[in-house]
């Protein structure tokens, strides 16, 4: 064997550097991955409270969609540029879509059901950019 490579093999300085090189940018991209992952349940979290805030305005007894709708985008805290909420009402007897104004078989009012969708594009997102969250409550 070569007394050289005998003597570069038996020499142990440097190693916790060599160990640190190593370790360090697979610490980093462990911080950047928990970094991301938290962003995104957050930001998920953020809308899926402000739908909440919906739901419970209507279990309240609210009926004011348009009163619902600010509620919902005051409460969305972190809420993107662009982004948007829908609210519509369906009206159903049993399993069959009726006009609202129309009355079931039998003379009973049909049961009103309001969809509340929220929809996000947000570039600041690390993971997913577009976000589509929605609510579905039964208002009579």
């Amino acid at each position: 064997m070569n007394p050289w490579f005998a003597k570069f093999r038996s020499d142990e300085r440097g190693v916790a550097a060599l160990e640190m090189a190593i370790v360090t940018p697979l610490l980093a991209g462990l911080v950047l991955a928990s970094y991301a992952l938290w962003d995104t349940a957050s930001r998920r979290q953020d809308e899926r409270a402000a739908l909440n805030v919906g739901v419970q305005y209507y279990f309240h007894g609210g009926g004011d969609d348009t009163m619902a709708s600010q509620l919902i985008l005051n409460a969305w805290q972190r809420r993107p540029v662009d982004s948007t909420l829908n609210l519509t009402r369906t009206c159903m007897c049993e399993t069959v879509p009726l006009a609202c104004n129309s009355l079931c078989s039998g003379g009973a009012p049909p049961s009103v059901y309001v969809r509340m969708q929220l929809t996000a594009n947000d570039p600041k997102a690390l993971t997913n950019p577009e976000v589509v969250d929605s609510r579905v409550v039964r208002v009579r």
